[in-house]
């Protein structure tokens, strides 16, 4: 086995426990009764009629096993009539996520929290461990590294960093996210 191999080994083991933490388990199991919840108000035509564009995801494509991974797809509109769609495809060695973004908006900030670690800048995005995160867009976009927060329990923040990248709007950014 190469090194190459091993480290993606590790890396596939390392977030197999991770989603096996308690904590990350109950987080999961929070969002499917958030997404519960919404669901259930799709039911109601009063809730709809005042709320339903803040509720209705739109091109909405199911979670589907291809035949190099599993593909999936929703978006939105906000009130102020911004969009943003995204579709991802998961492999073996790569999260693809494709963002479209289009309507009122003039700019947008796409933001990926990185694990903590010794990342480094690239002309396309970061890299660190085997893990690389490049960005590619049908306009000019700035790229940069920066420090941000997560808050995994209440009343707890911890450093983390965080690759933002800003464009103009509309706007196409495909992250390739290679482990």
């Amino acid at each position: 086995m190469n090194t190459d191999t091993r480290s993606r080994a590790a890396w596939r083991i390392r977030l197999g426990e991770w989603i096996a933490q308690t904590r990350v388990e109950r987080a999961l199991i929070a969002l499917i009764v958030i997404n519960a919840v919404i669901l259930g108000l799709e039911t109601f035509p009063s809730i709809m009629e005042r709320h339903g564009a803040w509720l209705k995801a739109r091109g909405v494509l199911p979670a589907t096993k291809q035949d190099d991974g599993w593909t999936a797809a929703a978006g939105y509109r906000d009130y102020l009539g911004a969009e943003h769609h995204r579709a991802i495809t998961l492999t073996d060695t790569m999260l693809t996520c494709t963002d479209t973004l289009s309507g009122t908006a003039k700019k947008a900030v796409l933001r990926w929290r990185l694990a903590p670690g010794e990342w480094q800048l690239t002309d396309q995005g970061v890299e660190c461990g085997g893990v690389r995160v490049q960005v590619h867009s049908d306009t000019e976009i700035a790229i940069r590294l920066t420090d941000g927060w997560e808050a995994r329990h209440y009343l707890e923040k911890t450093a983390l960093p965080v690759l933002e990248i800003e464009t103009t709007v509309p706007a196409t950014l495909t992250s390739e996210i290679t482990f």
